[in-house]
């Protein structure tokens, strides 16, 4: 009786091929690990952007509802934009709205609503543009 070996591809995994696929699932699993851990920051900074752009989106609907527009640059409170009454998670929260003449219509003018705040150590800017009347 004879024995056979079977035959060099069917023997199975090496060592070091089981070596390297560890490897690899450790490394995706570090990576994985990491992205998790950085997702509370991430969320914090969406809440702050949508928290802003809601404010900026009451300020534009104050515009249109005929709120005075006066040319240049002026300084608003954002408080009576903000529906709950405070913020929880953008800070220094400053805006503004800058009003130049657009074209040659009498009492139409460019508005930019401009709000600058930060989240942990980063700032941002966020900005709407658009076309009013000011009421006379």
């Amino acid at each position: 009786m004879r024995c056979t070996r079977p035959a060099r591809s069917s023997a199975g995994f090496t060592l070091l091929e089981s070596l390297v696929a560890l490897v690899l699932i450790g490394v995706i699993l570090l990576l994985t690990l990491s992205l998790m851990a950085q997702e509370p920051q991430i969320q914090r900074r969406l809440d702050a952007h949508v928290e802003v752009l809601d404010i900026l989106e009451g300020a534009h609907e104050s515009l249109r509802a005929g709120r005075p527009i006066l040319q240049g640059r002026q300084i608003f409170d954002w408080r009576a934009f903000e529906p709950t009454g405070g913020l929880r998670f953008a800070q220094d929260l400053q805006m503004w709205i800058e009003a130049f003449p657009y074209g040659t219509v009498d009492g139409l003018f460019q508005v930019h609503l401009r709000a600058r705040y930060a989240v942990g150590r980063q700032t941002f800017d966020r900005e709407v543009t658009t076309i009013a009347w000011r009421r006379q």
